[in-house]
C-alpha cells in the first residue's frame, strides 16, 4: 500500500489528539501514527508542546508508534530556524533554553517509553531530524534518506542529544571511549550527511534497522515492524557513557589549534569545535568515569545556549533561512 494510502487509512481512522504542528493517528492493530505536518518539516515549539505529551497518549491504547508522515521534502528537519531566531533577536534566552531543554526531554521520553517507537525515515531528515530518529528503537529507511549534522553551518552544535546518542552509539560498538569521540567529533565537525549506503558505518543507522527500496511502502514497512517490536517489549536499560579523559582525546584539541594557527580554520569556528570536543569529552571529567545521558545533554543545552549567543550565529541562521547552503566564512 503506498504511503499516501497509509496516511489516509490512519487519517480515516480517529484522530487520537494533536494541534497545527503535529498529529497523533490510530493507525489501527494497536499502532499509532505521529504525523509531522509543519510547513518546513521542523519542529517548533508547539510540535515539542504535543511530542511531552506522546507517550501518555500512546500508552493510553496502543502497543506502539510509528513516526512518519508525506512531506515532500524529508522525514524532520529539526528544530525550527525562525523560532530559534526570534527567540534570539528578542533576546528570550529563558525562552530559547526552555525549547531546547524540553526537546531534549520529549525525545529521550520516546527513548525509555512503555513501548516501541520506530521512524519511517526518508529525504532530508537531518539535524534535529536525525537527533528524533537516533532516540527511535528502530528505523525503517528509503533509499532517499539523507541524514547527519548540519549544526556546524550556523556555528553551533546538535542539541537535542545528537551528540550524546552518536557517543552512546559508538561506544558500544567496537570502538574505545577515545576512538569515539574521535569519530563522532569528525562527523558532527565536518557537518557530514550520510545516505543508507554509508549510514551504517556511521552509526547513524544500525544493523538492525531496515532498508526498503519502494518509497511506497515505507510507512507499512514501518508499521510492521512496529507490531513485532510490541511483542514482549521492554524499553532499554539506562545508559551510562565513559568519559575518556584529557589524554585521550588531547590530539583533536591539538588539531583545531594547529588549523587556527595556519589559518585552515577561523577563530569563531574554533570555538564550535572546542565546545563540541568538550561535550564528547563529558566536560572533561576523569577518563573512565561514567555520565547518564542526561548528563551530557545538560552539557549540549549548556553549550548550545553559549554559541547561539554569539552575533555570527545569529548572522549564519539568517543566510541559512533565504539559502540552504553553509554560509561563507569571513577569512582568518
Amino acid at each position: 500500500m503506498p504511503d499516501t494510502d497509509v496516511l489516509a487509512r490512519a487519517r480515516s481512522h480517529r484522530r487520537i489528539d494533536g494541534n497545527e504542528s503535529v498529529s497523533l493517528w490510530d493507525a489501527g492493530d494497536g499502532v499509532a501514527l505521529l504525523e509531522i505536518h509543519t510547513p518546513r518539516g521542523d519542529l517548533g515549539v508547539v510540535a515539542v508542546d504535543f511530542l511531552e505529551r506522546v507517550p501518555a497518549l500512546v500508552n493510553a491504547g496502543h502497543a506502539a508508534l510509528v513516526i512518519a508522515n508525506d512531506h515532500e521534502r524529508g522525514l524532520c528537519r529539526g528544530g525550527s530556524l525562525p523560532e530559534f531566531i526570534a527567540l534570539m533577536e528578542s533576546d528570550n534566552w529563558d525562552g530559547f533554553s526552555s525549547y531546547l531543554r524540553r526537546g531534549q526531554d520529549a525525545l529521550l521520553a520516546l527513548r525509555y517509553a512503555s513501548f516501541p517507537v520506530i521512524a519511517a525515515a526518508y529525504g532530508l531528515t537531518v539535524a534535529g531530524g536525525s537527533e528524533l530518529m537516533l532516540h527511535c528503537d528502530a528505523v525503517v529507511a528509503h533509499d532517499s534518506l539523507v541524514c547527519g549534522f548540519l549544526e556546524e553551518w550556523s556555528g553551533i552544535i546538535p542539541g537535542w542529544g545528537g551528540c550524546t546518542q552518536m557517543l552512546r552509539r559508538w561506544q558500544i560498538s567496537e570502538g574505545g571511549p577515545g576512538d569515539s569521540v574521535a569519530q563522532v567529533f569528525q562527523l558532527i565537525s565536518a557537518a557530514q550527511i550520510k545516505a543508507p549506503a554509508n549510514a551504517r558505518e556511521a552509526r547513524l543507522l544500525l544493523a538492525h534497522d531496515e532498508l526498503v527500496e519502494d518509497r511506497a511502502h515505507l510507512i507499512g514497512a514501518a508499521e510492521d515492524r512496529a507490531r513485532t517490536l510490541a511483542e514482549g517489549y521492554t524499553p532499554p536499560p539506562a545508559a551510562r557513557l565513559v568519559a575518556a579523559g584529557k589524554a585521550a582525546t588531547a590530539r583533536i584539541g591539538e588539531g583545531i589549534e594547529a588549523k587556527v594557527a595556519t589559518g585552515e580554520l577561523i577563530e569563531s569556528d574554533a570555538v564550535q569545535r572546542r565546545a563540541l570536543l568538550h561535550i564528547l569529552s563529558c566536560g572533561g571529567a576523569e577518563a573512565g568515569s561514567t555520565l547518564s545521558e542526561r548528563q551530557v545533554m545538560d552539557l549540549e543545552h549548556d553549550v548550545f545556549l553559549d554559541l547561539a549567543k554569539r552575533p555570527i550565529v545569529r548572522t549564519y541562521m539568517r543566510e541559512l533561512l533565504s539559502t540552504p547552503r553553509r554560509p561563507e566564512r569571513a577569512s582568518a
